[in-house]
């Protein structure tokens, strides 16, 4: 049976030639053209939210199943939203629990790096973090701040969770998370929750009621960290079918 997910090949290949040559693309039209490859395309909830122009801030599950690979999440999104968004995307794929794979891990590092160069987005170092790269993800946070400070009217997009985790219910988001994300909403203002998941074998986006967090600097950076993060996961779970809510239902 043919995967309703088909890979772009056609696509992939030019994205691959101007990886290589470091020449910019569009990703809003690529991901029209991707998209047009799906035999049903993707369902719209609440369409009525979905913003017409930033400053926002786009969060979202980072859904996973065997058949689905996660960048058509970015792709069906960035279809569906009318601006250009600045995605905040992995460094790298690390392959957990696959041994057989990590020699692949520095052909990633490449891909990825040289994919966010000719799309205009920020790479962050992979999920879980590594301590070993404290210095690359303090980097990666400053290039992402540069870019929404200096950018009118911003839309950046970033999944908190940073991971697959199994069956594609909801996970919490690493320590820093919460705390990166008050410090995007400076620029940002408003943040946009979707959910992100397949109903009666068709990939539906639902679009969630554009919110502020609740900021309570006197507390420590630890709490409010924890607190950031439960506000943002709480409101994309509301997004989802409850028995992909996890700990947020």
């Amino acid at each position: 049976m043919p995967s309703r997910y088909p890979f772009p090949w056609k696509t992939g290949f030019l994205i691959l030639l101007d990886s290589l040559v470091l020449r910019s693309r569009s990703f809003r039209e690529d991901a029209q053209t991707i998209e047009s490859l799906l035999s049903q395309p993707p369902r719209i909830i609440n369409r009525k939210n979905i913003p017409m122009q930033g400053p926002c801030l786009l969060v979202m599950n980072h859904y996973s199943q065997p058949d689905f690979g996660a960048w058509w999440i970015a792709l069906s999104i960035a279809n569906a939203v009318p601006v250009d968004i600045h995605w905040l995307m992995t460094a790298a794929w690390t392959f957990p629990n696959q041994p057989l794979l990590k020699p692949l891990i520095p052909v990633t590092y490449w891909l990825f790096s040289r994919t966010a160069q000719i799309y205009g987005f920020t790479n962050m170092p992979p999920m879980p973090p590594d301590p070993n790269q404290i210095q690359n993800r303090a980097n990666a946070v400053r290039l992402a701040l540069r870019s929404a400070s200096t950018t009118q009217d911003p839309v950046i997009a970033l999944a908190p969770e940073g991971r697959d985790y199994p069956g594609g219910i909801l996970g919490a988001p690493p320590p820093g998370v919460g705390r990166f994300i008050t410090k995007l909403v400076k620029h940002c203002q408003k943040i946009i929750p979707i959910g992100v998941y397949e109903e009666d074998q068709c990939l539906c986006l639902c679009f969630g009621e554009a919110f502020s967090i609740d900021l309570d600097e006197r507390n420590s950076k630890e709490t409010l960290d924890v607190s950031v993060s439960r506000q943002v996961m709480e409101a994309i779970a509301q997004q989802l079918p409850s028995n992909l809510r996890g700990e947020y239902s």
